[in-house]
């Protein structure tokens, strides 16, 4: 098993770890968003024994299932080259530790609204979105009609988004989070903004 351990540490295999409001949602997102760019695979629990050769191809794993002792997340952590865990919540008290499990190879990605609640620990990446102009991926210029569209903006950029769905700003806010969890995976911010869009 320590092969396989090492195996997904060099390959740079990265874990995408989904904790708060609408985690199942937003992993679904993000992995039906991203899979034409990249080798993904969505799990629903940490893999164990020879399980875990299931992984070896694929570039990213998606985990929204936090139901376990910070103790065996802490270990499934280890397994990956980095680790990005992406928080929408307003409560984090289960969130502060897991995010004091990360490492200085690791990457936050939270609601802006939460970011001031974050431990201040030394990671690689914390970046935010939601609807303040201070936040990473900030949305601007929201329309809830017949057919939502709002702008997505990110280090100096601003794209449109189009979506059909009614749910109104909790949609806008998941297509948000889906397409900053895509950008910090080293994917073109603009073809997938277009991708949430079709």
């Amino acid at each position: 098993m320590k092969l396989i351990n090492k195996i997904l540490k060099w390959k740079g295999t990265k874990l995408v770890f989904l904790m708060g409001k609408g985690k199942d949602k937003n992993a679904d997102l993000i992995f039906n968003l991203i899979n034409d760019f990249i080798k993904v695979k969505r799990i629903k629990k940490p893999l164990i024994g020879f399980k875990k050769l299931s992984v070896l191809s694929n570039d990213v794993l998606i985990l929204s299932n936090n139901d376990f002792s910070t103790e065996r997340i802490e270990s499934f952590f280890s397994l990956f080259g980095e680790v990005l865990v992406v928080i929408n919540s307003a409560n984090l008290e289960k969130e502060k530790k897991i995010i004091t499990l990360l490492d200085k190879s690791g990457e936050l990605l939270i609601d802006f609204e939460s970011i001031g609640k974050v431990p201040g620990k030394r990671i690689k990446k914390r970046l935010s979105y939601g609807f303040q102009k201070n936040a990473d991926f900030y949305i601007s210029d929201l329309n809830l009609s017949d057919r939502v569209n709002f702008k997505v903006n990110h280090k100096g950029s601003s794209i449109p988004i189009w979506i059909k769905d009614k749910n109104g700003k909790e949609t806008v806010l998941f297509n948000t989070l889906a397409l900053g969890v895509g950008t910090m995976l080293n994917l073109n911010f603009v073809k997938l903004a277009q991708k949430i869009s079709d």
